[in-house]
């Protein structure tokens, strides 16, 4: 299923934490992107293949680093560096 960037990072905690995120280059929120399992060649699967996206990110460290980033952003200056990964 071919979305964009922002609907994946958005729907983040839905999607397979073992899929990975292929976009369009350049990077933006609007870029073309799909969420699928890696094939174990390393390759890129061929619906990213014919769209000729780009490896983005493993959606299980993305929504590990999405949740440190809500810690963050809930604690005060004084005290945001306690945040544990």
């Amino acid at each position: 299923m071919v979305m964009t960037l922002l609907d994946v990072v958005t729907n983040l905690e839905s999607l397979n934490s073992d899929a990975t995120i292929y976009a369009a280059e350049p990077w933006t929120i609007a870029s073309q992107a799909i969420v699928a399992i890696e094939p174990e060649s390393g390759e890129l699967p061929e619906e990213a293949q014919n769209q000729t996206l780009k490896y983005f990110w493993k959606c299980l460290s993305l929504a590990r680093l999405s949740r440190v980033g809500n810690r963050l952003r809930k604690t005060s200056p004084s005290t945001k560096y306690d945040a544990k990964v």
